[in-house]
C-alpha cells in the first residue's frame, strides 16, 4: 500500500515538472481556438453592391433592353389580335341585333369567335410563358457572367470571401473599405465591352 502511494506521489511530481516546463519555457504551442483566432483576425472579405451593379453593367442593360423589346412586340401582337376579336364581337353582336345574319350563321359566327378567343388566350399563355423562361435564362446568364467574372476577379486570392450586398440581404452593415463595386463594374464592363464592341 506504501509502493503504491509512493509511486502516486512520484509520477504527480514528474506530470507537474512537465506542465512547469511547459508552461513557462517559451516554447508556447498554440491552441486550435488561437488558430481559429488568428484566421479569423485574418480573413479578407470583400463585398459587392448588386443593386448597383445591375444598375450600371453593360451586359446586363443590354440583354434587359432586348428583353423588354421582346416583351413589347409580344403586347403589340396581342393587343392587335385583340382589338381585331373585339371588332368581330361587335360586328357579330351588330348583325344578330339588326338581323342580318339567320340563326345558322350567327350560331357558325359564334363559334369562331369563341375558338378565336380560346386562340388568343391560349397564345398569351404562351407568350408569357416564353418570356418567364426567358427571363430566368437571361438571370442565370447574369448570374453565371458575374460569378466567373468575380472568381477571375480574386485569382490571387486577395479576398477570402466576395459578398452580396442587397437591398433585403441579412448583411447588416459592412464598412466602404470593403466594397469592391465599382471596381468590379469598371472591369466587368471592360470585359463585355471588348469583346462586344457596340455599333456605331
Amino acid at each position: 500500500m506504501k509502493n503504491i502511494s509512493l509511486f502516486l506521489n512520484i509520477a504527480l511530481l514528474i506530470a507537474v515538472i512537465l506542465l512547469y516546463v511547459d508552461r513557462f519555457s517559451g516554447n508556447k504551442k498554440t491552441s486550435s481556438s488561437d488558430v481559429k483566432n488568428d484566421s479569423a483576425a485574418n480573413t479578407k472579405i470583400a463585398y459587392i453592391r448588386l443593386d448597383s451593379l445591375m444598375n450600371n453593367y453593360d451586359f446586363y442593360n443590354d440583354l434587359k433592353t432586348e428583353f423588354m423589346e421582346k416583351q413589347k412586340n409580344h403586347e403589340g401582337n396581342l393587343s392587335t389580335k385583340s382589338k381585331a376579336l373585339e371588332r368581330r364581337m361587335m360586328e357579330y353582336q351588330d348583325k344578330t341585333e339588326k338581323g342580318l345574319v339567320t340563326r345558322a350563321q350567327a350560331q357558325k359566327l359564334a363559334e369562331e369567335i369563341q375558338l378565336e378567343q380560346q386562340n388568343l388566350l391560349a397564345m398569351r399563355d404562351r407568350l408569357q410563358m416564353d418570356l418567364a423562361q426567358e427571363e430566368q435564362a437571361m438571370s442565370k446568364r447574369i448570374s453565371d457572367s458575374i460569378a466567373i467574372f468575380v472568381k477571375d476577379f480574386n485569382k490571387d486570392k486577395k479576398y477570402d470571401y466576395i459578398l452580396n450586398f442587397a437591398p433585403g440581404a441579412t448583411m447588416f452593415f459592412a464598412t466602404e473599405t470593403a466594397n469592391i463595386t465599382d471596381a468590379v463594374i469598371k472591369s466587368l464592363n471592360k470585359r463585355y465591352n471588348s469583346a462586344n464592341p457596340k455599333k456605331k
